[in-house]
């Protein structure tokens, strides 16, 4: 098994708590029960990213395995079948499953190569939840080319068979999962965020509840994987990058209006501030990707159990899952202007978080707000607060607060 062999040929690098990252050993795509689940857990894999993005980083050159051998972004069993050859299968349910193959119930996923490239998750996913996952994927064909694409028919009809699919399997869940060009927008882009709520009104026959993901971190390009570290083997940090550049903006935006729920998986590779390129774990240190934009199937697979427990409240009833939206950047108040005829008044100025609805809330007797104006008698004390409502997926935010002292009317002297 192609799979088998690479982590053979990495020794003590492919060890995790004393035991092989798990494969069923006829090199199957899933099994008949339970993981045996010795991989990290979520709280394992935070700490240890966060370990990864505060200590100085290894030699890449003498403790991960050369980069131009990285393992490929996909579930070696059944890609050429499911993913590789780019045509819908005739059979995904027997010809491209994973997890646990005896399972009744069932989750489908479809897409581009990010897709296929949580394939190694979702397959610990469905053997530790008792769920036969099935998916189909295509290159450069992310599910919303089923109504919106610049690769021309080809995609297409891919995805448009891929929900028709999904419509006949009525699974319990459907992930449709693609990589997200608008990542690096404000406010993503308005062609993928209407053709992302097309493929849920489009998915509605299936009865299944539809999940979105969160795309993984990218680098800008091959360069920082393949030549970066390279350059700087004992200062990888160097080639880093932040959640910034993977918000998912678009993906955020449809969830929220189409009323679906929303994962962000930046938690499996992220810290608030960084996401590095290497994890270390029991010992030994993992490369995360294959790509710019892929993640290493190894690392997938390592991830795997975290995986499943960042997932597992979406697929239940009623769960509360992390909401979509994203915090403003700091909204600071001041104070302009003050006129004291024939009103005490003072005026506001709202700088920093984003663009959106201004309002101002004010305590204190006889004080008011008029607009972004404060109107008080003279000789009261108001204590003003400003907040901004931006557009989704951005959170409403509030300001500091300022104190304004009106001054008393004082009579004069006869």
């Amino acid at each position: 098994m192609a799979l088998k062999k690479f982590l053979a040929l990495l020794g003590p690098i492919a060890l995790l708590l004393g035991a092989q990252i798990p494969c069923a050993a006829d090199g199957s795509a899933g099994t008949t029960g339970n993981s045996s689940n010795s991989l990290p857990t979520l709280a394992q894999v935070t700490s240890a990213i966060e370990i990864a993005a505060t200590s100085p980083s290894p030699n890449f050159s003498e403790t991960i395995p050369s980069l131009s051998n990285e393992a490929p972004p996909y579930f070696v069993s059944n890609a050429q079948t499911c993913f590789l050859s780019g045509t819908f299968p005739e059979d995904p349910a027997n010809s491209c499953s994973v997890g646990d193959l005896t399972a009744s119930k069932s989750i489908f996923v479809f897409g581009d190569s990010q897709a296929a490239m949580w394939i190694p998750a979702f397959n610990e996913l469905g053997q530790e939840l008792g769920y036969k996952v099935i998916y189909v994927s295509k290159p450069s064909c992310g599910p919303n080319f089923a109504f919106e694409t610049t690769e021309g028919p080809i995609c297409t009809e891919f995805e448009s068979a891929a929900i028709a699919y999904a419509n006949s399997l009525r699974p319990s869940f459907i992930f449709p999962i693609g990589f997200e060009r608008s990542a690096y927008g404000t406010f993503g882009d308005y062609l993928l965020i209407e053709a992302y709520e097309k493929v849920v009104s489009a998915l509605a026959p299936s009865g299944a509840k539809v999940i979105f993901l969160s795309n993984t971190p990218h680098l800008s390009s091959d360069s920082d994987l393949f030549s970066c570290p390279l350059a700087h083997p004992t200062e990888v940090a160097m080639c880093n990058t932040t959640p910034e550049a993977s918000l998912s903006i678009s993906l955020r935006v449809a969830s929220e209006q189409s009323k679906v729920a929303f994962v962000n998986l930046l938690p499996l590779f992220c810290t608030q501030a960084m996401c590095p390129l290497w994890m270390p774990f029991s010992g030994s240190d993992y490369l995360v990707y294959a790509n710019s934009t892929h993640i290493n199937s190894d690392f997938t697979t390592l991830i795997g159990h975290a995986f499943t427990q960042l997932i597992e409240p979406a697929l239940t009833s009623g769960a509360s899952v992390g909401g979509p939206n994203l915090s403003q950047p700091p909204l600071l108040l001041k104070f302009t202007q003050t006129k004291y005829k024939p009103h005490a008044r003072a005026t506001a100025e709202l700088t920093g978080g984003l663009p959106g609805k201004s309002s101002l809330a004010v305590t204190g007797k006889g004080c008011s707000t008029i607009g972004l104006r404060v109107a008080a008698k003279p000789g009261s004390i108001c204590r003003v607060t400003g907040s901004r409502r931006a557009a989704p997926p951005y959170l409403p935010i509030s300001s500091n607060a300022v104190t304004i002292v009106f001054a008393p009317v004082t009579k004069r002297a006869r």
